[in-house]
Order: C-alpha cells, then structure tokens, then sequence
C-alpha cells in the first residue's frame, strides 16, 4: 500500500473488446502477419450505458456474522455456482445469493496450517481447491473446507499466483528481483518443475505490479499492469497474443520502463524512496488490467 502523502490524480478508461475480435487478433498473431495481432482503440472521452453490454446487473449482499466478517476481497471465483472469496488469510463460500457456506483454509504453525495466504486456484479434474502459501506450499482441501493434503512445491520464493493449465499441470508466479524467471510450470502433482519459460519484462512488472491473469476457454492469458501485449501462457511456452494500440496514448515507453530496471536494495528504506519516487514521479503515465467474461474482455486503463 502507498502512504497517502503520494497524491496523484488519475483518469479511468473502460475498454470493452469482444470475446471474437480477441480470438482473431490472437489467430492473426500466431500467423505472424505484418501488422498482426494489433487492436487500437482511442483514449478519447467516450460513454456507454451499461445495459448495452451486460443483459443484467445484480448486487449481491455477502451475509456477514460472528462466523464471517470479511475485511478486504481478493481474488474473487465463481465455482459450481457459489462464489469463493480470498479475504485475508483464509477462503470464504457463499452462495449465489450471498448466504455464507463455509470458511476454508487454517491460520497457525501446525502440520496442516500456514501463516499466509497468497492465492487459491480449483483444481477442475478433482473439484477441490489449492490456497497456496508464498513460502513454497499448496495445501488442498475440498469445497466444504475438509483438508486433504498439503503440497511442497519446488525451491523457490515469493510465491504469489498458482493457476491450473489446460493440459492438467500448474503454473506459479513469483516476485522475482535478481534476473530470475517469474514463471515456473509445475508438474501435475506439483512436486517437480519441469520449465521456467522466459519473457522479458522490466521490473516495474515484476516489482510493483500484478501479472493480471485472465482465462477464456481453458487458455490462461496474462496481461502486465505496465505493458500493452497480452501474453498467452501455456506449459511449453509464453508468446504475445494481441497488443493495445492506443495512438498518440502510448506512453509506456521502454526508456521509461528501463530506468527503473535497477535491481532492488537490501536496504528496505531504499527500496520505498524507488517506490515513491516510481509512483509519484515516473514518466510512465498509465497502466492497464483486464477482467474477461462469456462476451467481453474489459481492459481498465488507469492514467495519471
């Protein structure tokens, strides 16, 4: 979290993409045309009703007691028709009308407990599902919160997303700061690594921001909070699917990108003044993230 002595004004733009113009800038891409795989889109003032986009909207009120009480939502699932909520350290399960099911996950220093959790993913050959912990295990339960097992993964640290591929094998994300590979894929069982694919990306994307992974269709995409290219990632490689072309709007530039490449300090205080100095000062004036449905991709671009 940035202190609030960092006071930046910034300006949100939604940019809504079609499921099928995503499919065929990504055919064009993996052709290798001249040109392909390039969508652009203005960033020029705009509005859109939302009910020309989603056939309905609903707010849905998360039952809240002595038994849950959530304090701040991560990642978000829905999952057999109930929603799973990371809040904290622990997954809550509600049903799709908010009625709270069941907690999963446990707190502590014993066999089957952890100290933190960083992400959960479903495993949809077994239905259970894995909270990994960023010191380097997975623990599994099922939906009703039951423990099945706990999974060491392969040396490694600051695990930080876990996501399970389309040909049963898992891919983790990593902070990394000394050159190392942000991506390791896991085997089905994830006791081993069987790669660490390569991409280039500069360190504001690997330091201070989110991979933004998105999935369609059992394809696992990702798109870098500070980098125009969405990526697909699969077990054997990771390649660009499509890249945003904003027009006079692109101002990620990699001689920005590229001055904050500088490897990280020991010196905690250090490393704030680069993250203040980052977010307060940068020449890099907007990020993006994307979420994805049935119909849409919906790409928020965020300017200073």
């Amino acid at each position: 979290m940035i202190s609030g002595d960092i006071k930046i004004k910034i300006k949100i733009y939604l940019l809504i993409l079609s499921v099928g113009v995503m499919l065929a800038a990504l055919a064009c891409s993996r052709k290798g045309a001249q040109d392909s795989g390039v969508i652009e889109v203005s960033l020029a003032d705009g509005r859109i009703e939302w009910e020309e986009l989603f056939d309905s909207i609903r707010v849905v009120p998360l039952e809240t007691s002595d038994s849950v009480l959530l304090t701040g939502a991560g990642r978000t699932v829905v999952w057999g028709g109930d929603m799973y909520i990371l809040n904290r350290d622990r997954v809550f399960r509600f049903d799709s009308l908010g009625h709270f099911k069941n907690s999963i996950g446990r707190v502590g220093n014993g066999p089957e407990e952890y100290l933190y959790a960083y992400d959960f993913e479903f495993n949809p050959d077994t239905g259970n599902l894995f909270i990994l912990s960023p010191f380097g295990t997975a623990y599994e339960y099922s939906t009703d919160g039951e423990f099945i097992a706990s999974h060491e993964l392969p040396t490694m640290y600051n695990y930080h997303n876990l996501r399970h591929l389309a040909d049963g094998k898992w891919m983790t994300w990593s902070i990394c700061y000394y050159g190392e590979q942000p991506i390791s894929i896991l085997s089905e069982d994830l006791s081993e690594c069987i790669r660490t694919p390569e991409i280039n990306l500069h360190m504001v994307d690997l330091f201070w921001a989110n991979p933004g992974f998105i999935e369609y269709d059992s394809v696992l995409y990702m798109s870098p909070t500070f980098d125009q290219t969405v990526y697909v990632v699969s077990s054997d490689t990771i390649v660009p699917a499509y890249r945003w072309d904003f027009g006079a709007g692109n101002n990620i530039s990699e001689e920005a990108l590229a001055k904050y490449d500088e490897t990280p300090s020991t010196d905690p205080n250090e490393n704030w003044e680069r993250t203040v100095a980052f977010f307060k000062d940068t020449d890099i004036t907007h990020s993006v993230s994307s979420w994805i449905n049935s119909r849409y991709i919906l790409q928020m671009v965020v300017e200073k």
